[in-house]
């Protein structure tokens, strides 16, 4: 039995080096066209994340389940991306996948205009911890020293 694979549509906007911005893929023949508008609307901001681009994405109204593989900026890595969906109770963040450069996830009926935010650097995290185990083990020899004077006394 042949499977009839999914179309994949590309859409209008275009990274520098001619690329498409968004793969978008759907079970519904009726995807024949989508367009790709930029966008400044984004879910608020936490401290330390960085908004790259806001886009929303207008396919066909008979057209549902949309896949998005997007391809965020070249200096961008894909792994520390965050994707959020606008919906009509607010954002939502997306699930994601990491497929080569593109990140994938899935745009619901009704949801078309998705936001990309740069989560923030893990190392001051890692900084941190390593800082608080030094501080623990000094403070560990502190006391250990102290008893060791205690008892010699």
């Amino acid at each position: 039995m042949y499977d009839q694979p999914e179309p994949v549509l590309t859409g209008s906007a275009l990274r520098e080096d001619g690329s498409p911005v968004v793969l978008v893929q759907s079970a519904s023949p009726a995807l024949d066209a989508v367009t790709l508008t930029g966008s400044q609307q984004a879910p608020e901001i936490k401290t330390g994340q960085t908004w790259l681009e806001s886009w929303v994405l207008e396919p066909p109204a008979e057209a549902n389940g949309l896949t998005v593989r997007y391809l965020p900026p070249a200096e961008r890595n894909a792994a520390r991306l965050r994707v959020w969906v606008q919906t009509n109770g607010g954002w939502r963040a997306a699930q994601t996948t990491v497929d080569g450069s593109r990140l994938v996830f899935a745009l619901n009926e009704g949801e078309s205009t998705f936001a990309v935010v740069q989560a923030p650097p893990l190392w001051p995290l890692y900084a941190d911890g390593a800082g608080i185990l030094v501080l623990a083990a000094g403070a560990a020899l502190l006391l250990a020293r102290r008893r060791k004077h205690k008892m010699a006394v």
